[in-house]
């Protein structure tokens, strides 16, 4: 995210797609842009930087604590 967003507040994804943020994101953190299940990869621009330790579901907050990088 470029900017601070608050709970509830929409993000409004590639192809036009509204979601709602399921808490406070933090500006130059990630949200997941769809669910995804626990152990599935998670892409940043096109990059893998980690699988999902735990379900998140669209709209949620992504970061350390339910992110787990990738083994070399």
């Amino acid at each position: 995210l470029l900017v601070d967003l608050r709970e509830k507040q929409s993000l409004v994804a590639e192809g036009g797609v509204t979601l709602p943020l399921r808490q406070a994101v933090e500006a130059g953190h990630k949200v997941a842009l769809k669910d995804l299940e626990k152990g599935e990869v998670i892409r940043k621009y096109g990059h893998p930087i980690g699988v999902a330790g735990q379900a998140i579901a669209a709209g949620e907050h992504v970061h350390t604590h339910n992110l787990v990088g990738l083994e070399d």
